[in-house]
């Protein structure tokens, strides 16, 4: 009986699919895997093998921070979070993000930006080129303004003057040439001003003297002007105006090495003028105040060979070493003290009007 219920049971089943069921009954979890990005899987069944085929692990560079190698991983920025530019000097177009840089104008090697001022403390290298425009080039207390050898410094001026200004003078070394013009002072002052030449010496101090000599540009002295003495020395002529005063002890007016070659018969004191006035000048004026002097002091000598020919003493007395003559008459009154030519002594003479009349030779 058993028997034959187990075989009806057995025909049902395989009339209906049941076998099958029992057999492979339907799965309860995952029926297929699909791979994701940097993932890989042997199958979409059965037994399968997940890879990772993107990142296995992490490695901070420069400025990046990560928590770990593998797994849960947080990536921090340890450098450069954010910029912020410098007035008038770095631009920064955003804090983050795609950032542009920018100088507020060109500094190519062809460009021409303009700055307020400039200060350098090593050399300005301009080679061919020129410094111009309407303001200053200063140099500091111990700086320089300078040229290569033989390179030109040019001063241009506004259209209408031009100068060099420092605070505390110019010092220039080697030789300075005008091409044109006149050298002149005081160009600020508006009043009478002195053009000064070696006022001070030695490092600007007054220690040493300084003569100032003029040439006649070929490398002959025409007049030196000797400081140390206060004389002038050397011209082949002199023109001086009034009001000249001059230092006790020195010598007013002095020429020396007056020479005459060949068949020259120049002056060695020419005085040429015109007289045409109803006043009554002295056209040779020596004025003398003899406070005192020697006996045998001459308001005048002319000497030949270093010996007097012809003198006048302090009282008036001509005396002269050889006979004295004049093309007309000599007007002689009271009482005239004469020498002889020849005579060893002076002799008295007496005129009354134009006549002698006492007195013996």
């Amino acid at each position: 009986m058993m028997y034959l219920l187990a075989l009806c049971v057995l025909l049902l089943a395989t009339t209906q699919g049941w076998a099958s069921s029992i057999n492979n009954p339907p799965a309860a979890g995952v029926t297929s895997i699909v791979a994701g990005t940097a993932i890989t899987i042997s199958g979409p069944i059965g037994a399968v093998t997940v890879t990772n085929a993107g990142v296995t692990s992490n490695i901070a560079g420069t400025g990046i921070s990560v928590s770990g190698a593998t797994g849960a991983v947080t990536i921090t920025n340890t450098g450069v979070t954010s910029l912020t530019g410098t007035v008038n000097q770095v631009t920064v177009s955003a804090a983050t993000g795609a950032v542009t840089l920018s100088l507020p104008q060109d500094i190519a090697t062809t460009s021409t930006p303009t700055f307020g001022g400039l200060t350098l403390n090593g050399t300005l290298a301009m080679g061919v080129n020129s410094i111009t425009g309407t303001g200053a080039v200063n140099a500091g207390a111990s700086g320089f303004i300078s040229t290569n050898t033989a390179k030109t410094v040019t001063l241009l001026h506004d259209g209408t003057n031009a100068s060099l200004q420092t605070s505390s003078g110019v010092v220039l070394s080697g030789h300075v040439y005008w091409t044109s013009g006149s050298l002149n002072a005081e160009y600020n002052t508006n009043a009478t001003a002195p053009m000064e030449i070696n006022n001070v010496g030695y490092l600007a101090g007054a220690t040493q003297f300084r003569d100032f000599r003029v040439w006649d540009g070929k490398q002959a002295v025409v007049m030196t002007f000797l400081g140390s003495t206060s004389a002038v020395t050397g011209p082949t002529s002199l023109t001086m105006g009034t009001g000249k005063t001059i230092p006790v002890n020195t010598t007013a007016l002095s020429s020396t090495g007056f020479s005459l070659t060949g068949s020259s018969a120049l002056s060695m004191v020419s005085l040429t003028g015109t007289l045409n006035t109803s006043g009554n000048p002295d056209v040779w004026l020596l004025s003398l105040t003899n406070t005192a002097s020697g006996a045998t002091t001459k308001a005048m000598n002319v000497k030949v060979g270093g010996s007097s020919v012809f003198s006048v003493d302090m009282a008036g007395a001509v005396i002269a070493a050889s006979t004295y003559t004049s093309g007309s008459s000599v007007g002689l009154t009271a009482t005239t003290t004469v020498r002889a030519a020849g005579g060893l002594a002076d002799c008295t003479l007496i005129f009354t009007g134009g006549l002698k009349t006492g007195g013996t030779c």
